[in-house]
């Protein structure tokens, strides 16, 4: 994982410098492998792995954002600077 603690801004500085079909890609792998630390079949979540799954759902909006230009509510309290280095 290029952040395993969930920072959404560790992500950002690790990829901006790829080209935007590589960022979109470590984007859904970061997301997948988020997706499958977070999500359990025994109902109870720990402080860890809610974190995990907001950090999944700004991954997939970064998505978005990259893809189609999309700044969701999610997004939107990340540096504009640093965002559009990843745009």
């Amino acid at each position: 994982m290029i952040s395993p603690s969930f920072d959404i801004y560790q992500f950002i500085e690790n990829v901006k410098e790829k080209d935007a079909s590589d960022r979109v890609y470590l984007a859904e792998q970061e997301a997948v492998q988020t997706w499958r630390q977070s999500y359990t079949r025994n109902g109870s979540l720990s402080e860890e792995q809610k974190n995990g799954m907001l950090y999944e759902n700004k991954l997939l909006k970064i998505i978005d954002y990259i893809r189609y230009g999309i700044v969701h509510r999610d997004i939107s309290e990340i540096d504009p600077e640093l965002l559009s280095a990843i745009r």
